[in-house]
């Protein structure tokens, strides 16, 4: 064999041998990234009221930035690890508190038909999977 055969060769294998990824432009919208944070802080502040045995305050998030987006595939289904930070405005009972820059880490994952979304959560030892609700448009 040739030496240019032989490169062509090589490229040929370490290039099917390539990582697959989704593309950026498939990834969320702004409104799934608002929607999947607010889904985890639903979760996080639920759980929280249950232990504290306090009513769950009302909230609201504002100023999301997007830090970074790492798109893989699981389960063969297009995800996105998103990192980023967002302002946060709690309500309770008789108290405002505002949190600036907090920060979060979502992985947000895009159903086969391409219309519905999930946030998804690892515990460590398995993924767990929500349905983004996506706000009603009137």
């Amino acid at each position: 064999m040739k030496i240019p055969t032989l490169l062509f060769l090589l490229f040929f294998f370490l290039s099917s041998c390539s990582i697959n990824i989704p593309p950026q432009g498939l990834g969320p919208d702004a409104e799934i990234v608002s929607q999947a944070l607010n889904l985890q802080l639903t979760q996080i502040e639920s759980k929280l009221s249950q232990k504290l045995k306090l009513p769950i305050p009302e909230f609201s998030v504002s100023n999301i930035k997007i830090k970074s987006t790492t798109p893989t595939y699981l389960a063969d289904l297009a995800t996105y690890h998103l990192k980023g930070s967002y302002n946060l405005k709690l309500k309770q009972a008789r108290k405002i508190v505002i949190q600036k820059n907090n920060f979060f880490d979502l992985f947000v994952q895009r159903q086969t038909e391409g219309k519905t979304w999930r946030l998804l959560q690892n515990d460590g030892k398995q993924w767990s999977s929500y349905l983004i609700e996506r706000t009603k448009k009137s």
